[in-house]
């Protein structure tokens, strides 16, 4: 496993943010939550806690079945905030952009915009389909002028 570059600032030992660009060559949202879900069940299988965020109750929704239907043999523990006390839960999905996480692990961004909060995770996912250009664009540009590690990946 490859760990983000450590940075010593005064009394804070401070990890760089690494950024995963993922862009789907199918232009589906079903494929894009599939993908999601592949994504989540590697990091539950590391013990690692994610936020989903949705861009409205109605994709929350969609992803929250597709986190139940992703494989027959496991079961991914989840569920949507605020509907449901799900808090504790290491797999939570939200759709309110004013919504403040209590997990810091990785945040999976399928919002239109990327959340006031996000410098509070150690990793972050936008997936975008490839015809997507301009909004894929805008938000490597974002990133890289934050300075944070930024990689893309076609699937």
């Amino acid at each position: 496993m490859q760990w983000p570059f450590l940075y010593i600032h005064r009394y804070y030992i401070i990890r760089a943010m690494q950024i995963d660009f993922y862009i789907s060559k199918v232009n589906s949202d079903m494929a894009s939550y599939n993908l999601v879900a592949k994504l989540v069940a590697k990091a539950y299988q590391q013990q690692r806690q994610v936020l989903i965020l949705a861009r409205n109750v109605e994709q929350a929704q969609l992803i929250d079945d597709a986190l139940w239907t992703f494989e027959d043999i496991s079961f991914i523990p989840h569920g949507i905030i605020p509907d449901v006390d799900s808090e504790t839960l290491a797999i939570q999905i939200c759709y309110e952009m004013d919504h403040q996480p209590k997990i810091h692990d990785i945040l999976i961004n399928l919002a239109d915009h990327i959340p006031d909060w996000h410098p509070k995770f150690q990793r972050i996912i936008e997936i975008v389909h490839q015809g997507n250009k301009a909004a894929r664009r805008e938000r490597f540009t974002f990133y890289k002028d934050r300075e944070y590690k930024v990689q893309s990946h076609n699937v």
